[in-house]
């Protein structure tokens, strides 16, 4: 029998982001930073523990 065991704070391993927006529109891109933040891409995701990366935005002056 398979159990599943729970997500733990030592378990979250946090990476960094970076994404450039030049010519990208907002809503699309800001999408895609949300989901990078809470960290619901990966398989250990649970929502009591913040399991989110580090995000950086470039070019944020260029955004359509």
């Amino acid at each position: 029998m398979t159990t599943t065991k729970p997500t733990k704070i030592s378990d979250v391993t946090r990476s960094w982001n970076f994404f450039d927006v030049k010519d990208k529109v907002l809503g699309r891109i800001a999408t895609d930073i949300a989901l990078a933040l809470m960290g619901k891409s990966k398989p250990y995701f649970v929502r009591n523990l913040d399991c989110g990366d580090f995000v950086v935005v470039v070019n944020a002056k260029y955004v359509a």
